[in-house]
């Protein structure tokens, strides 16, 4: 009987023993899996810093939120954000898809500058900083310009582009390509955003064909009316695969014809006007040219003769030339009867410094004295400043600020 006692007394001894081994191991287990938890988040901590995800995220910092990151940047409400919003890539992301707004009517007598070659940069490149400043920067900077020339297209049917598709320069604005099959054809974000900047400030935008150099022209007159097709679906109201300017919309066409031959020009003039006339609604497109001042014109002579109505104004340069503004050569009046008593108007084009051209250029002081008989008169229609870069070098003021004043620019 004893001997039984006993035995069940060490049975539930040894029991009591082993019990309490187990719960002691329980307890080492929980602290080891509390200690790995630990050790995890360390390590996801550890991470963290390692991915450089605080280094991308100032603003994430100051608002406290970089431990979250990570999930931020996956779920996608970081864009709801003050850093998404502040950030330059956001920034032009949603500028691009911003609605573009419609300018109110061109008043005259307006002032013009063309802007995109950088031509002052391209005789001072040791001076970036002078550089021709950026579209919307150009807009804000100088309320006094009505219009910007956006100088320009280069070639109009270029070979190397796919589908044939226009040739685009604009300096150091814009050396994007469109894409591998387009390399001549650039995508301009900077100038889209700058195109809507320009139109909530009260500015026109025009599309610039030509210039000074380049291989631009046409073949025939259907090859003309093709292009006027693809400037607009392009460029201005219509839509294409292809814009280089995205959703922002152009707000005419300016002929700048500097250079090959005078086929297609007036197919070209007629077959735009008839489009924007039809497809424009009630936004108005405008078209002008910038013929030289020898008269009639080289290359646009006959179609400003056949076509003149379909022009609302021409900017007549008058520097580069013997009838430019210096030395009171001027031959406005021989220009006059295109304007069709007012019907298009006629601009005074010149040189906003000495540089900018080879001759032509006037102080504020001369200029006055030399169109004060033409302000005013059905004709006048403002004056065109090339170009922007060399207006935003001319001191202070401007040489475009003193041209509006002349010009009774509002």
């Amino acid at each position: 009987m004893l001997q039984h006692i006993w035995v069940l007394f060490l049975g539930t001894l040894m029991g009591a023993l082993l019990l309490f081994a187990c719960s002691d191991d329980d307890r080492t287990g929980d602290t080891d899996e509390g200690s790995d938890a630990d050790s995890d988040s360390d390590t996801d901590s550890d991470s963290d810093t390692d991915s450089g995800t605080d280094t991308n995220s100032d603003s994430d910092t100051d608002s406290g939120t970089d431990t979250n990151s990570d999930s931020d940047t996956d779920s996608g409400t970081d864009t709801n954000s003050d850093t998404d919003t502040d950030s330059d890539t956001d920034t032009d992301s949603d500028t691009d898809t911003e609605a573009d707004v419609v300018p109110d009517p061109l008043d005259y007598p307006a002032l013009v500058a063309y802007w995109g070659q950088n031509g002052y940069g391209g005789l001072h490149l040791n001076e970036p900083e002078n550089y021709e400043r950026s579209l919307e920067d150009t807009c804000l900077q100088a309320p006094e310009y009505d219009v910007l020339m956006l100088g320009f297209v280069v070639v109009f049917i270029d070979e190397r582009n796919k589908d044939k598709l226009p040739a685009l320069n604009y300096s150091y604005h814009c050396e994007e390509p469109y894409d591998a099959d387009n390399p001549f054809l650039l995508r301009c974000e900077g100038i889209e955003a700058g195109i809507k900047a320009c139109h909530r400030a009260g500015k026109h935008v025009i599309l610039s064909l030509g210039g000074a150099s380049g291989a631009y022209g046409f073949t025939s007159d259907s090859q003309a009316r093709t292009f006027a097709q693809t400037v607009w679906d392009m460029f201005l109201g219509g839509t294409h695969a292809y814009r280089p300017f995205g959703t922002a919309i152009l707000d005419g066409v300016d002929l700048d014809i500097e250079g090959g031959s005078t086929v297609g020009y007036t197919a070209f003039v007629n077959e735009l006007r008839q489009i924007v006339d039809t497809q424009g609604g009630d936004r108005n497109y405008y078209i002008s040219a910038a013929p030289q001042c020898v008269f009639p014109d080289a290359y646009l002579g006959q179609t400003l003769n056949e076509a003149g109505s379909a022009f609302d104004f021409v900017m007549i340069q008058f520097y580069n030339n013997w009838c430019g503004l210096a030395g009171g050569n001027s031959n406005y009046q021989e220009w006059e009867p295109i304007s069709n008593n007012g019907a298009t108007k006629l601009l005074v084009g010149m040189p906003a410094t000495s540089e900018a051209a080879g001759s032509g250029w006037v102080s504020a002081n001369q200029l006055s004295g030399i169109i004060q008989g033409i302000v005013g008169t059905p004709s006048f229609g403002g004056a065109m400043l090339w170009d922007a870069s060399f207006d935003q070098n001319s001191g202070q003021p401007t040489y475009g600020s003193q041209v509006s004043e002349i010009i009774g620019n509002k």
